[in-house]
């Protein structure tokens, strides 16, 4: 399988069982910005209590779930890694926390289409605000450059207003401004 058909083929297996979900990450900031290498998928997903515990038998045996590192996140609203085993390919599942941003992230998430399918993904305002606040936690020079590609292409389309507000509020104000300053 090819890292595009692995990401079809969890997404199907979240449809099956009716679990909202959106793509964030660099998946997200290659469809708004530039396009770059990556060696993962990150998605967010709405799932709780027995729905979320379907899912751990869904991907079985195609997918190694860590039974503990699934049920944690599951209770602490946080993240596991989920390895594709034929070939190897990590997804990290996000269970999406009630944070006020979160929250207003994935109901602004957008339906593409990709391969022959829709894919749900953050929108260009929110993988940039998300990057940049993985840039404060000291994540990587990585995520501001991926920021500034997508505020790069599509400057002429983002929610200004928006993103200065959710900048504010996620402690992102200066990085947002200097993102604008870079910005060719």
């Amino acid at each position: 399988m090819t890292d595009d058909e692995i990401i079809l083929d969890f997404v199907h297996r979240l449809e099956r069982l009716s679990i909202p979900y959106m793509i964030v990450g660099s998946f997200a900031s290659s469809v708004w910005g530039r396009p770059r290498a990556t060696h993962d998928t990150d998605i967010v997903l709405v799932a709780e209590g027995p729905t979320a515990r379907s899912l751990r038998e869904v991907l079985d045996p195609d997918y190694y779930v860590p039974e503990r590192g699934f049920e944690d996140a599951i209770r602490r609203r946080g993240m596991v890694n989920v390895i594709h085993q034929k070939p190897v390919w990590k997804i990290d599942l996000i269970f999406r926390s009630d944070e006020p941003f979160q929250r207003t992230q994935f109901d602004r998430r957008l339906a593409l289409p990709f391969k022959g399918a829709t894919l749900f993904v953050a929108s260009p305002e929110d993988t940039i605000l998300a990057k940049l606040d993985w840039s404060r936690r000291g994540e990587s020079e990585r995520q501001f450059r991926d920021a500034l590609g997508i505020y790069e292409v599509q400057r002429g389309s983002l929610d200004l207003a928006y993103l200065a507000h959710w900048a504010a509020s996620l402690g992102v104000v200066d990085l947002l401004k200097q993102l604008e300053s870079q910005a060719v």
